[in-house]
């Protein structure tokens, strides 16, 4: 089926008479209506913060004269940008980091992928690839503050501490890091590839291909896992220049522990730190602009190459079992207890260990962790789910028409919402603070609205598995009202809650919104609060780690429920758009 072959046209197989663009657009107005309402939260929530964006990095910003009142100066702040030498090593380390997250991670998830593969028992697979992603919903906070205390227990001393020179400080420094992504984001790319191992090997046993030579082995496993990973590379790859900054800040910090600064770091500390608002505007632009390109690239890639392996055309199976590799899966289950081994120790670390330090704790949890604000901030993010997973279900709607007049305008506006929503810039703060809503939990929440990737993510869930179905409903005449009520959600609601618990889980997991726009340390997001006091107490003092793992035990409870809740739901190809923006 040729997806770019709008209904109606003479090479319809129904025979539909052509259909001039003002009939395709009456036919399909209720797409209009829908979109017209999201170009219009994109022009007043992302566009103003854009424009101010880019007035700001061609002008001497003073904050008490205003954007528009402030000195045009023209390239001068990217002439000076460009001779800053902490700039270009930011992009050097950022792009270096990127690029060992993605060689060591996807290496990791494509041999994990043809060893999990060979156990016959697909109830097994499906275990071991739980067991796998679960890291992901351990918060990125909390994955480095364990990471950075069993660090330091090895080094003997806080890094940045005199005496940490030498060969051995840039290795751990980035060693950790790429360790600690792997583990969070490794357990995707895995079941993504397991996702297309499967689907493969069903489709060449439907067509009776399958046999277990060698030939057999490489097109019905390896070749699926290598292009799949690939794919998996690619959507990572998608945002090259911006980076986990929950993870990385504790090691990556240049002024704490003189570590290597990536353009997140720097345009933070130009912006937020320096109060350097141009040269900030500036660095923001250029990693907009890197960012669009390799997005562009991504999508293109992705949509012509990769698309079926990382979207199926057939649902998961998983009662189906395959034994194809010719041996028992030993490997598989080697992988599947390490990971089963690394989950256990984290829930150790968070739900058992603390209980058993001897030194009192310095303080206590009420005193430490606001339960009322824990429950204001999941209410808030639970609102903002549901207008995300409202927005998700009605932006997605309209991609599911073949060569709708326009829609690649509205592809369009959505890729650049999803690139420039990616991160925090000082102009969505300057916006904030016009509007009053600093040191509020608004824009807290309003940053955690981004349901731009899961838009592409459920229009091709869609489109592969229910496209023919789409389709057929439009030639028997049914109206887009009826085909919505009848096809789309009955299909897609497990996958569109799916989507929902992934957004709750993101903006629960997120510290650098409440970090930006609130001052107040007892108003800010629990994980802040967890941030702030793995910065404040020593790890060598006792009960001091005890007790912020005892919060952060508390912290992370949300999430891993609702993995444990919604486990079977959280396929691979809902967890695609998990990799983006990482």
């Amino acid at each position: 089926m040729n997806l770019m072959e709008s209904p109606g046209t003479k090479n319809d197989p129904g025979g539909m008479p052509r259909r001039t663009i003002s009939q395709t657009i009456a036919q399909y107005w209720i797409h209009y209506l829908i979109i017209v309402p999201v170009i219009l939260y994109l022009l007043l929530f992302k566009g103003m913060p854009v424009i101010y964006g880019l007035l700001v990095a061609f002008k001497d910003f003073e904050f008490f004269k205003g954007v528009l009142d402030s000195d045009w100066i023209g390239f001068s702040n990217f002439a000076e940008l460009f001779q800053h030498t902490d700039f270009a090593e930011a992009i050097a380390n950022t792009v270096q980091l990127k690029l060992s997250f993605l060689v060591f991670s996807g290496a990791a998830a494509f041999l994990a992928a043809l060893a999990v593969s060979g156990i016959a028992s697909a109830r097994t697979r499906h275990w071991i690839s739980a067991i796998m992603v679960f890291p992901y919903f351990i918060p990125s906070t909390i994955l480095a503050y364990l990471g950075l205390h069993y660090l330091q227990l090895f080094l003997g001393h806080p890094l940045g501490a005199e005496g940490d020179g030498g060969l051995l400080y840039p290795i751990y420094l980035w060693l950790v890091p790429i360790l600690l992504y792997t583990i969070k984001y490794g357990g995707i790319t895995l079941i993504v590839a397991l996702g297309a191992i499967t689907a493969k090997r069903n489709s060449l046993d439907n067509t009776k291909q399958l046999h277990v030579s060698a030939g057999g082995y490489w097109k019905s496993t390896a070749e699926p896992a290598a292009r799949a990973v690939a794919a998996a590379i690619l959507v990572q790859a998608a945002f090259m220049l911006t980076t986990d900054r929950e993870l990385l800040d504790s090691f990556l910090d240049p002024i704490v522990i003189g570590g290597k600064e990536t353009v997140d770091f720097f345009i933070f500390r130009q912006g937020f730190m320096m109060v350097n608002f141009s040269l900030a505007s500036a660095a923001w632009l250029i990693q907009l602009s890197v960012n669009a390109l390799f997005m562009a690239l991504a999508y293109f890639l992705i949509r012509n190459l990769f698309k079926g392996n990382l979207f199926p055309q057939e649902e998961p199976s998983p009662s189906v079992s395959h034994a194809y590799s010719g041996t028992k899966g030993v490997a598989g289950y080697a992988i599947g207890l390490i990971a089963a081994v690394l989950a256990l120790f984290l829930l150790y670390q968070l739900y058992v260990y603390p209980h058993l330090g001897a030194a009192p704790y310095p303080a206590r949890v009420p005193d430490a962790l606001s339960l009322f604000g824990m429950l204001q901030y999941g209410v808030g993010y639970l609102i903002v789910t549901l207008f995300s997973v409202i927005s998700i279900t009605l932006m997605a709607y309209p991609l599911t028409v073949r060569k709708l007049p326009g829609g690649m305008v509205y592809r369009i506006c959505l890729l650049l919402a999803a690139c420039v929503t990616t991160t925090i810039s000082i102009h969505d703060y300057l916006m904030y603070q016009r509007l009053g809503m600093v040191n509020t939990i608004f824009p807290v929440l309003l940053a955690g609205f981004q349901p731009f990737i899961s838009v592409f993510v459920l229009k091709a869930i869609f489109n592969s598995r229910y496209g023919h179905l789409k389709t057929q409903a439009e030639r028997e005449g049914r109206g887009e009202i009826s085909t919505f009520v009848s096809l789309f959600i009955p299909k897609m609601w497990k996958t569109i809650l799916a989507l929902g618990v992934l957004q709750f889980v993101a903006m629960w997991e997120a510290s650098m919104p409440s970090r930006v726009y609130i001052s107040d340390p007892s108003m800010q997001s629990p994980l802040m609060m967890i941030w702030n006091m793995g910065q404040q107490f020593s790890l060598f003092a006792d009960g001091y780690y005890h007790f912020v793992l005892l919060l952060a035990g508390i912290v992370a409870l949300p999430p891993i429920l609702l993995f444990i809740i919604f486990r079977k739901w959280l396929v691979s190809e809902v967890l695609v758009g998990s990799l983006l923006k990482r």
